[in-house]
């Protein structure tokens, strides 16, 4: 894999686009000492973004060009934080530069588009992931042991809600078809994940409704998935009302309570009239576990992370796939 000299011991990262997202990363960089921030790049507020962390990267280079950025030789690594209708434009901008990509969540905005970045991240030799943070946390790590020590028995049933209310304003990023909008790829792909986290085994059945707003997007969607072997997940998102964050896994033998299952910070595990709880909260934005993995893979040489595999991208994005096509919702070209 193209990797860093194998002198350093750490990736130097640029990053795409300098919205809200991009300084969860940065305020994380500085706990992954194999990490180091080095470009940033945006068409309007790349100077002020840097200008709020020039105290810990002082050499930073700011460009208002993504592709030079993307050209830049002192530039191992770039994080993708643009919005999504840009995600496959900018991924692909840095990969055929040779540049290892972790692209915020959705990586992209359909399956085929995904299958021509992981092709090209192949022919180039880069390391090529999906920033869906959840997958990296503490608190995910501390549910898998439960669940595979069987704590509560076989789950058979999952219940996740992930909605907000966004301002009434059709230009908002998730009211705009032309930014790839809706609840689905940015709200939606956190229970759909959850369940897999969860079940990890094949889906089997996939069934989904949702409520079309104004402006063309999904606004309320819910989603009845069946896995393999016995197990439903009952989940749903929007973008229009406010639910709480808070899964419910029912097994044979007890149930567990997740709190903020997107991030948890809390888990509950009640078997009979006992309940034991796990703290399992993070310090700093939580960004850093991803950042940390993406930067092992690359000094390690390795093209994927096992923790987030392609494979596991793509299938999570072919679902979404699946129920916009029974919708009839599409975004523009």
């Amino acid at each position: 894999m193209n990797a860093p000299d194998s002198q350093r011991s750490t990736v130097r990262w640029g990053i795409l686009g300098c919205g809200s997202i991009a300084h969860n990363f940065v305020q994380a960089l500085p706990l992954v000492p194999t990490a180091d921030l080095v470009a940033v790049a945006s068409r309007s507020n790349a100077a002020g973004f840097s200008g709020q962390y020039r105290d810990t990267y002082p050499d930073l280079t700011v460009y208002q060009d993504y592709a030079e950025l993307a050209g830049d030789p002192a530039v191992d690594a770039v994080y993708i934080a643009t919005t999504h209708n840009f995600h496959f434009a900018h991924a692909m901008l840095c990969l055929e530069q040779g540049k290892h990509v972790l692209c915020e969540k959705p990586i992209t905005i359909n399956a085929d588009q995904l299958v021509r970045l992981r092709d090209t991240a192949r022919r180039h030799d880069c390391f090529l992931m999906e920033a869906l943070w959840t997958r990296f946390l503490p608190g995910i790590r501390q549910l898998t042991e439960l669940l595979q020590q069987r704590v509560i028995g076989d789950v058979r049933l999952l219940q996740a809600n992930f909605g907000i209310q966004v301002a009434d304003d059709p230009q908002h990023r998730l009211l705009n078809p032309q930014l790839a909008g809706g609840a689905l790829l940015d709200l939606g792909i956190y229970p759909l994940n959850f369940a897999r986290i969860v079940y990890g085994r094949e889906l089997i059945s996939a069934r989904s409704v949702a409520e079309i707003g104004p402006t063309g997007v999904d606004e309320v969607s819910a989603y009845l998935l069946q896995f393999a072997g016995g197990g439903t997940a009952v989940l749903s998102s929007s973008c229009r009302v406010a639910t709480p964050h808070t899964a419910l896994l029912y097994g044979t033998t007890g149930s567990i309570e997740v709190e903020d299952f997107f991030h948890p910070s809390v888990i509950h595990v009640r078997t009979g009239s006992h309940t034991h709880t796990y703290q399992v909260g993070y310090p700093a934005t939580g960004f850093q576990y991803e950042i940390q993995e993406a930067s092992h893979c690359i000094l390690s040489g390795l093209a994927e992370s096992r923790i987030m595999p392609i494979e596991e991208s793509l299938q999570i994005i072919s679902l979404m796939d699946q129920f916009r096509a029974d919708w009839g919702l599409s975004y523009p070209d």
